[in-house]
């Protein structure tokens, strides 16, 4: 009410500023809105996106296919290696490879590598 009454005792030139101010104003503000989600749904496919050919070429690889198969510690060693110099390329934060029975074969925690990967924590890798 304060507010109402404030603005009918400015001039009128005054009020007409305010209100084009106002006006012009949130739409502008809706697009801003609008347009940073569709930038952060962009960012957010880009990566995922990025994340699906990485591991498309990690899994093709011949060095995790017959790590994988061997499973000794020069194939886990190899393994590792590759994924580290992929993810140097790649430029992303981390790889990690598991097997089919959820044991980690590559991490960049070497501490995390054989043992198993739970998917019930938060980030699970």
């Amino acid at each position: 009410m304060r507010l109402v009454s404030f603005f009918k005792h400015l001039p009128l030139r005054l009020q007409i500023i305010i209100l084009v101010v106002v006006v012009l104003a949130l739409p502008l503000i809706a697009a801003n809105i609008q347009i940073t989600r569709d930038i952060d749904d962009q960012i957010h496919d880009q990566a995922g996106e990025k994340a699906e050919e990485i591991s498309n070429i990690i899994v093709s690889s011949p060095v995790v296919i017959n790590g994988l198969k061997n499973l000794d510690a020069i194939s886990l060693q190899e393994i590792q290696e590759y994924t580290q110099t992929i993810k140097k390329i790649a430029g992303v934060e981390f790889i990690v490879v598991i097997d089919m029975k959820g044991i980690r074969v590559s991490h960049p925690d070497t501490a995390k590598i054989g043992k198993r990967w739970l998917a019930e924590t938060k980030f699970g890798y």
